[in-house]
């Protein structure tokens, strides 16, 4: 549970980044010593403790540099095409590299009552098995279309980019085109509060929202439910 720590602590910073810039230059090691315990996560690679939040800034960057190098692949940041349309309640994205071109949609579903917003909302990956609050609005993503681990599922995200690029990367990828998305729209037309949004996934769908928060400083709200193994459970105890 330890790595879990640091992951769901990144998100700090105001809605305008995507990742905040880091305090120091992250240079990860040639290799690592072999250690018996679980690393501490509140420790720099060269040994320093985090001890003030300017240090914390330095040791996040270095975890999410450890997770891309030898877990998840770099996550590339939004496409040098972009836009995004609303119809009812649906959000259409379409994103565009080196003349190839994906679309795909996200669907808000308004909280019930006599609530106005903006609201507060969720985003969940391929739907929601926890209870939304009162007043907070549900936004689902078929996160399957980027990365298909099921029969049937598009690869989207491999349309525009590596394949050395993990699957939890390419789902994490498409919530951050969805905020973008909420960002270009604006208030007056999702009725959603950009600067209020969470993340959530169950199972497989839990390690891809740890991965979403992870990797995006403008989710304000982490809930991975049920992630398992290799998510925020330790392979070590799992074993």
């Amino acid at each position: 549970m330890l790595l879990l720590i640091p992951l769901l602590l990144l998100s700090v910073t105001s809605f305008a980044q995507e990742l905040a810039p880091a305090t120091c230059d992250v240079r990860l090691p040639s290799s690592f010593p072999p250690i018996p315990t679980l690393p501490d996560p509140f420790q720099l690679v060269n040994g320093t403790a985090v001890a003030d939040a300017t240090t914390w800034s330095c040791r996040r960057a270095e975890i999410r540099a450890m997770l891309e190098q030898y877990e998840l692949g770099v996550k590339p940041p939004k496409a040098s095409f972009f836009e995004a349309s609303m119809s009812g309640n649906s959000i259409t994205i379409r994103c565009g590299e080196d003349g190839k071109s994906i679309s795909f949609t996200a669907t808000i579903r308004s909280p019930s009552g006599g609530d106005t917003g903006p609201f507060p909302a969720i985003i969940a990956l391929g739907g929601t098995f926890i209870p939304i609050p009162p007043g907070i609005a549900l936004i689902t993503y078929n996160n399957e279309q980027m990365a298909a681990t099921n029969p049937g599922g598009e690869d989207l995200f491999f349309q525009l980019y590596s394949t050395q690029i993990g699957g939890l990367m390419g789902w994490a990828w498409g919530v951050s085109r969805i905020l973008d998305a909420l960002d270009i729209l604006g208030p007056e037309t999702t009725n959603i509060d950009p600067t209020r949004v969470g993340v959530t996934g169950c199972s497989r769908n839990g390690k891809g929202a740890l991965v979403a928060g992870a990797f995006d400083d403008r989710i304000a709200l982490t809930i991975p439910q049920e992630g398992g193994s290799g998510g925020p459970g330790c392979w070590r105890l799992a074993a």
